[in-house]
């Protein structure tokens, strides 16, 4: 899958994803942009899902607007020791077609 991984997440969770190709907001050079531009990201790019930490994106986007699947990191904070714990949960997910709209991932 070809997945971007919102400004929230760190960069060195790339890495335990395997088997995909990943991208982050920031190599595509759109850091610093509002949800609505990072979702139209996921369009414009042909991403197969965005992975995000951001709790509250679901509530605040209308991402039915959107094919493209939104995952949400589920932690109490967003530090890669921490995120890295739903590694397994988040590629046992990806593993399967996933729907529109937010899946929430727990460690």
């Amino acid at each position: 899958m070809r997945l971007l991984l919102d400004e929230n997440v760190p960069v060195k969770l790339k890495q335990d994803l395997t088997g995909h190709t990943v991208y982050t907001v920031r190599e595509l050079r759109r850091d610093g942009r509002e949800d609505e531009e990072v979702l139209q990201l996921l369009v414009d790019f042909n991403f197969d899902a965005l992975i995000t930490c951001d709790k509250n994106l679901r509530f605040q986007q209308n991402l039915s607007r959107y094919t493209t699947p939104v995952v949400v990191l589920d932690t109490y904070t967003n530090a890669y020791l921490v995120l890295r714990q739903t590694v397994p949960n988040l590629l046992s997910l990806l593993q399967q077609a996933l729907p529109a709209g937010a899946t929430i991932v727990k460690p």
